[in-house]
């Protein structure tokens, strides 16, 4: 079972540390950077206008791991299967989603309020120039 579930500043928290939990359990190293709304309301989680979320944007490594303990928690909490997504990675600046630096354990890092705006700004001229990614910018 699956359907769109409001995330809330404890619900994503909770959501994290099972995640964290579990991959520490069977000895992944890795990290997780999150963007978007559940970065805002993780930072800013008295703000009601921007508390809550559908999902969890981040790009994380080692991939598969992370995906598999994902599903694990869609099926345990009757999340959508995309609760966790990296959907937002072509609008996420340069070198900020670089996650496969080495780490020991889990780490997960939000993107700073400074990153968001600029990400926000880069899809708000995607969308108006009729484009679903960003041009590319190594070009």
């Amino acid at each position: 079972m699956s359907h769109e579930q409001q995330l809330d500043p404890g619900f994503i928290r909770q959501l994290m540390g099972e995640l964290e939990g579990a991959l520490t359990e069977r000895e992944v190293n890795g990290r997780m950077y999150v963007v978007g709304g559940a970065a805002l309301a993780l930072q800013y989680p008295d703000d009601h206008d921007i508390r809550v979320t559908t999902d969890v944007d981040a790009v994380f490594w080692p991939d598969t791991e992370v995906r598999e303990e994902a599903a694990r928690l869609a099926e345990r909490h009757s999340l959508s299967p995309t609760w966790l997504n990296s959907n937002a990675r072509p609008f996420i600046p340069d070198g900020r989603g670089d996650v496969r630096a080495h780490a020991e354990g889990f780490v997960v890092a939000l993107a700073d309020p400074k990153v968001l705006v600029a990400m926000k700004l880069m899809t708000a001229a995607t969308r108006a120039a009729g484009r679903s990614t960003p041009p590319d910018r190594t070009s």
